[in-house]
């Protein structure tokens, strides 16, 4: 190739290059065409670190009010006066009215028609201790006394001039009375072992003995009168029945009894149905009608029973230690909000309402339900 040729096309090729930093400009501006680097370092993190809730004070477990059990609820109707130690207590409800009496040392003799109670009028000059008693009515109530005699009021302890002294003879104190239902005779026992003695009629003015196998040779410490039965009870778990004490008793077995302890308190709600509670705890029925057995319902270990009260046979009041129910099933304790201190004595209902009396050292309480 000729020289000429090959600087024209060196020339040509030098004059078609691109000029770069021309195409890279416009209006003599020059624009940076690089990608921007992104900010690629991760942001801190949130804090996931869980906080710790406050455990050290637990929730308040404390139950509301309202929905705690309310205690069993009782009544103080004592007298104004504080009485004297209180051994018994009973009454009778007709019509509605309801006449209560309790009685105690040194012839105490309280009274109520549902409320409060206060003192009656004591026979004159007599200060030994009245220990049980049975209303004939509402006016007519026996009491047995500590030295063994029976005295009457006639008009519910009003005034002193109407009380009467049915002396028995009995040399010991008598502990236990009552009569049937709807007969003119009481039966009254105690200390005496030998005998029991029964006024029939109360018009009578002498007593009489009963057949010693009433007592079976033991101490009575209570009687119950149904409709044509007497329930005598008393020490080593001896217990008697009788349509006529005078003519003799027959004892009644025990059955599943534990030991012999002293049966302190009898009642019953018909002949069929009738409750003994003993020195040791133990409840206890029997049929006076037929059947002669003593048959243990429910034991309280280490309870005391004092009294007893039956409206049902799933409806029996015992007193003692405490205070309980037997429901049919089984013993619930009822002392609820009762002072403590008390060591109940007596125990009586009307169906709808529960009194009870107990002694705190030396004074008499009277509790209502």
């Amino acid at each position: 190739m000729k020289k000429t040729k090959l600087l024209s096309l060196l020339i040509v090729g030098t004059a078609g290059c691109l000029d770069l930093n021309a195409l890279q400009s416009e209006n003599g501006i020059s624009q940076d065409m690089a990608m921007p680097v992104p900010d690629m370092a991760m942001p801190t993190p949130p804090d996931l670190a869980m906080s710790t809730p406050d455990m050290v004070t637990p929730p308040d477990m404390v139950t509301p009010a309202d929905l705690k059990p309310v205690p069993f609820a009782w009544t103080d109707v004592s007298p104004t006066l504080p009485a004297l130690n209180l051994f018994a207590i009973s009454g009778i409800s007709v019509g509605g009215n309801t006449s209560i009496y309790a009685v105690g040392k040194t012839a105490g003799f309280q009274k109520s028609t549902g409320g409060q109670f206060a003192a009656g009028v004591s026979p004159t000059g007599v200060v030994t201790d009245f220990t049980a008693l049975w209303l004939k009515d509402a006016n007519n109530v026996y009491v047995a006394e500590s030295t063994g005699k029976v005295y009457l009021t006639t008009d519910a302890a009003a005034t002193a001039g109407n009380w009467t002294d049915k002396a028995t003879g009995a040399p010991s104190p008598q502990r236990a009375i009552a009569g049937l239902a709807g007969k003119d005779e009481v039966l009254v026992g105690g200390d005496d072992n030998s005998k029991a003695l029964m006024l029939k009629p109360l018009s009578a003015a002498a007593w009489s003995a009963t057949m010693g196998n009433c007592a079976q040779g033991k101490k009575i410490f209570g009687i119950w009168g149904g409709t044509a039965y007497y329930a005598i009870v008393g020490e080593g778990l001896k217990i008697s029945k009788s349509q006529d004490p005078i003519a003799g008793c027959s004892s009644i077995m025990q059955m599943g009894v534990a030991g012999s302890p002293d049966l302190t308190g009898v009642h019953g709600t018909a002949d069929t149905d009738v409750w003994a509670v003993s020195k040791d705890g133990q409840l206890m029925s029997t049929d006076l009608t037929g059947n002669n057995k003593l048959v243990r319902a429910a034991n309280v270990a280490g309870a005391t029973f004092n009294g007893v009260w039956a409206k049902a046979a799933n409806n029996v009041w015992v007193v003692g230690s405490k205070v309980w129910e037997w429901n049919g099933t089984t013993m619930v304790d009822r002392t609820g909000d009762l002072p403590a201190g008390y060591t109940f004595t007596g125990v009586w209902g009307n169906g709808t309402n529960i009194w009870i009396v107990g002694n705190n050292g030396a004074l008499g309480g009277i509790f209502k339900h």
